[in-house]
């Protein structure tokens, strides 16, 4: 049975490669946030996206792989909630905090952010990630005029 032990270790070498990118890649997130968690937010909300879309370009065959329907959930998640900290701060300040809606906006452009990235990476990745910066913030924007 020394076939099935090499196949389990080959197994299990594939699987700490795939964590070891995810940790690289939340830490690639990480410090794009560190980044701009003390910048103004009108500044930031833009270049925050599009430093996130850099970021995802550059790693877009993992990404697209994590991201696929037989993907890691709990890396989709885990990124989902990194974004959600952060666009919180970011994109939040003009709205009232008292806003009843105010969760179901959070959740409706968080799962916008999420889908218009696997439609991005779908397509390979076509548009530059500073013109899909430039639309995910011109869709969240227009949302957030609806409670100003």
């Amino acid at each position: 049975s020394t076939k099935m032990g090499g196949f389990f270790k080959k197994i299990f070498l594939l699987v700490r490669a795939v964590e070891a990118l995810e940790e690289e890649l939340l830490s690639d997130i990480m410090t794009i946030i560190q980044a701009h968690t003390s910048s103004e937010h009108t500044e930031t909300g833009f270049s925050f996206l599009q430093d996130i879309f850099t970021v995802l370009e550059k790693n877009k065959d993992i990404c697209s792989a994590l991201l696929s329907p037989n993907g890691d959930i709990s890396f989709v998640h885990q990124i989902e909630q990194l974004i959600s900290n952060q666009y919180s701060s970011v994109f939040h300040s003009n709205i009232d905090q008292k806003s009843i809606h105010l969760e179901y906006f959070h959740s409706f452009c968080l799962s916008g952010c999420i889908g218009l990235i696997k439609q991005w990476l779908s397509n390979d990745t076509k548009e530059s990630p500073e013109y899909m910066a430039k639309l995910t913030f011109h869709f969240i924007e227009n949302t957030m005029k609806e409670f100003e």
